[in-house]
């Protein structure tokens, strides 16, 4: 079983992006391309890996990742941070794993 910590604000979430461990990560509730979908952050030698994926329900209304919409990296904490604020959804929802 995965633990996750809930994010409140997205001051937290940039602290952290900071402080990310390679093998810890985040998702974030977002809208891309005018599409209800998670972006999954994580690190990686050169900086930031974030994957977007449509969210799909599942029985029982849960929503779970679908197909994937896009995939990007970052070099720089801010780029990355800079790009989860513009497509974070609102209300803020996001949890490190």
């Amino acid at each position: 079983m995965i633990h996750e910590k809930r994010l409140d604000a997205y001051v937290q979430l940039r602290d952290e992006l900071r402080n990310l461990d390679p093998d810890g990560g985040i998702r974030l509730h977002a809208w891309y391309r005018e599409t209800k979908c998670f972006a999954f952050v994580n690190r990686s030698r050169a900086g930031y890996v974030i994957a977007v994926h449509r969210v799909k329900k599942a029985k029982k209304c849960m929503e779970v990742p679908g197909k994937r919409l896009d995939f990007k990296e970052f070099g720089s904490l801010d780029d990355a941070a800079s790009f989860l604020e513009s497509i974070a959804a609102s209300p803020f929802e996001a949890y490190l794993y």
